[in-house]
């Protein structure tokens, strides 16, 4: 697995579990990402680990994937998926991001938002269907452009 599988493997993991998210500031989310990279780096150590000991070792075994350790290139990669996320998001239309923003971020619910907005629920869901497959198309760029 290189850096762009892992990467890709975040990616995914952070859309799939966005609902999941429970911060209430910025900061708070990127550290959300942040945790489910190192989790996805543990594992991936752990997977290389166990065939080290079978004597099976993979190739492509990364000499940085240290198990419970950082790396300084762990670091920059991690800067750099923040930052794909980031812009992933930044590229979305506004009221796109304003519904991540208000129900993602602030954790505000529909009945709320459509108060504050104007749209009704059912409107607001369907916005939020669209900024989520926005989001993972965006993110699914930044990985195929990755491995170019």
């Amino acid at each position: 697995m290189g850096t762009s599988d892992l990467l890709q493997t975040t990616y995914v993991d952070v859309v799939r579990s966005i609902t999941e998210f429970r911060g209430d500031d910025p900061d708070t989310f990127v550290a959300w990402i942040a945790r489910i990279m190192e989790n996805n780096l543990r594992d991936r150590a752990r997977f290389f680990g166990r065939q080290r000991r079978k004597g099976d070792q993979a190739a492509d075994s990364p000499p940085d994937a240290v198990p419970g350790g950082s790396t300084p290139s762990f670091e920059a990669m991690q800067l750099e998926s923040l930052a794909a996320v980031g812009k992933a998001i930044a590229s979305l239309p506004e009221d796109q991001r304003e519904i991540i923003r208000m129900r993602l971020i602030e954790e505000r619910d529909y009945e709320d938002i459509a108060a504050a907005t104007g749209r009704s629920p059912g409107a607001l869901r369907m916005l939020m269907s669209r900024a989520r497959a926005a989001l993972t198309l965006r993110l699914d760029d930044a990985v195929g452009g990755d491995e170019a």
